[in-house]
């Protein structure tokens, strides 16, 4: 008569790796399931005793995908747990940690104003991983044939546009 698992179990933590039962030899061989795992992974299943395989195991880190950040840190016993990354319009979206650009992605807050006498150029829209919005200086006063056609701001550029009739300009300004 053979029997099976089932009819026997092992110590939580344990899982049956034999069973023999023929006529008057019944024996039971438990072996300890696995406990911990190497970094990067974490520890998943569990071990109650009563199976015939060890159904514990090392399963790696979940790595967060694009437009996602780290909400919850991986650890031996869980999962990194991701959520999308709420970067508002005057953010971006960065990496916290540059080795791995995958994870631990973050919102920065772009530049959003400039000093008197620059203008805020390419302002970030919160769609990138980058501020590409960066401070430059005022094009210099107008000059010679032409006159200032867009007054600059914080914002915006100084233009310079060409007098329609030539000779007609003084200090960036059009006469008639």
């Amino acid at each position: 008569m053979w029997c099976t698992g089932s009819s026997r179990s092992c110590n939580s933590g344990q899982y049956i790796t034999g069973t023999t039962c023929y006529k008057l030899l019944d024996t039971v061989n438990c072996a300890n399931c696995k406990t911990s795992c190497t970094n990067g992974f974490f520890l998943s299943g569990s071990c109650t005793g009563s199976k015939t395989t060890d159904t514990t195991k090392c399963t790696a880190w979940k790595v967060c995908p694009q437009d996602t950040y780290e909400l919850t840190s991986p650890s031996a016993t869980q999962d990194r747990v991701c959520a999308p990354i709420p970067c508002s319009t005057n953010q971006y979206k960065s990496y916290k940690y540059g080795v791995i650009k995958e994870q631990n992605r973050e919102c920065k807050s772009c530049v959003s104003s400039c000093p008197f006498g620059k203008f805020l150029h390419n302002a970030c829209d919160g769609s990138g991983t980058t501020d590409t919005a960066e401070c430059k200086s005022w094009s210099p006063p107008c000059s010679g044939n032409t006159y200032e056609s867009v007054t600059p701001t914080l914002i915006v550029d100084r233009v310079c546009s060409n007098c329609l009739l030539p000779n007609r300009c003084e200090n960036g300004a059009c006469h008639d």
